[in-house]
């Protein structure tokens, strides 16, 4: 027999209670929209979006305008999507936005139920808040595979903490598809099995990410003839294995020959604030597969030599989000009001820098 949900039933009450974040995530779009064309419409450039536009359009073939700096560097579960969603819609811009905002909904409506589950309402509607707010949101609407990676992270998570370790595996696939320490999944995921359950025979589910890994070297090796090309073609981007620390010095030699600027501000602070937001993971008492893919999600790049973009790849340690509306929430109203406009205002800055041609992530 089908249910049909009712005023005061379980799914009108539930589905009521998505509006907040939802009219958040409107108001986001909005916003940012408003920014781009008060600054004169389309920027001067989208950087990583070219590249995902020519796996999208051709693969990993050769495209000898790029040189070496080949688009084998980037994952491709992305184009993927978007061209599924090209077939049934028939125009490559429709099926790009379409991918990218169900992409950024998701993600909303992922972080507001962990952040019920593991907090209170308040401290879910924070969370959302304080990821539309920060900078690194502008990478959410361009065609960029943050939103992917963090609603496939997000759901993957929740799954295996809610004793569904299949989807939470499938899903984890999808993340390990979508960037390179995806697959570092196999370890949040398998903890969520260990940390409810002895091991028993669903434990191997935990290992699917390695799936979504095995996808993308089997794409590269029939269309580029190596499936290996990622890892060899990203030294060409400065990516070598070094400790975390090293890199933190080494941007900042960097920057201190050449000059701080805006770009160079963001990166430290996010990625200093993200270590100190990591510090208190525990101490709020999130489960053990979110304090590690937190670390796992601040420390890989930076053990990777990524000289830059640490705005954008901290925004990757989305349990931070929830640990900081819930430090906010001990606090003052004042203090969200600083945080939320400070926030604010950096986003605008970023924003008009990027529509003038600038690099900011």
């Amino acid at each position: 027999m089908v249910t049909t949900a009712v005023p005061g039933g379980r799914a009108y009450t539930r589905a009521r209670g998505l509006i907040a974040p939802v009219a958040m995530w409107a108001l986001w779009r909005l916003a940012h929209l408003a920014i781009v064309l008060a600054a004169g419409g389309r920027p001067a450039r989208w950087w990583d979006d070219g590249y995902y536009r020519l796996i999208l359009r051709q693969g990993y073939e050769h495209y000898a305008p790029y040189g070496d700096w080949q688009q084998t560097n980037f994952f491709p579960l992305l184009p993927w999507l978007t061209r599924v969603t090209q077939e049934l819609v028939r125009s490559e811009t429709v099926a790009m936005h379409l991918v990218v905002t169900a992409a950024q909904i998701a993600t909303v409506l992922l972080l507001f139920e962990l952040g019920k589950t593991y907090f209170d309402r308040r401290v879910a509607l924070g969370a959302v808040a304080l990821l539309l707010l920060s900078p690194a949101s502008v990478f959410l609407w361009m065609f960029f595979s943050e939103g992917l990676f963090l609603a496939f992270s997000m759901g993957a998570i929740l799954a295996a903490e809610r004793r569904r370790p299949a989807l939470g595996g499938l899903l984890g696939a999808g993340v390990a598809a979508t960037r390179s320490m995806g697959v570092l999944m196999v370890i949040p995921l398998a903890l969520a099995q260990l940390r409810r359950n002895r091991p028993d025979r669903r434990l191997w589910f935990a290992l699917l990410p390695v799936l979504g890994l095995a996808a993308v070297m089997a794409a590269q090796w029939i269309q580029a003839g190596d499936p290996l090309a990622f890892t060899k073609v990203s030294k060409l981007w400065g990516r070598r294995t070094t400790l975390p620390i090293t890199t933190l010095f080494e941007r900042l030699d960097l920057v201190l020959d050449r000059g701080f600027g805006l770009v160079s501000v963001l990166d430290f602070v996010a990625v200093g604030v993200a270590i100190a937001l990591a510090l208190r993971v525990r101490r709020v008492g999130l489960p053990w597969s979110m304090q590690a893919f937190t670390w796992i999600a601040i420390l890989t790049p930076l053990a990777s030599g990524l000289a830059f973009s640490w705005l954008r790849y901290m925004m990757a340690a989305w349990p931070l989000y929830l640990v900081a509306a819930d430090w906010l929430q001990r606090r003052m109203r004042a203090t969200w009001v600083v945080v939320g406009a400070t926030l604010a205002f950096t986003t605008w800055r970023a924003l008009v820098a990027w529509h003038d041609g600038s690099f900011i992530g």
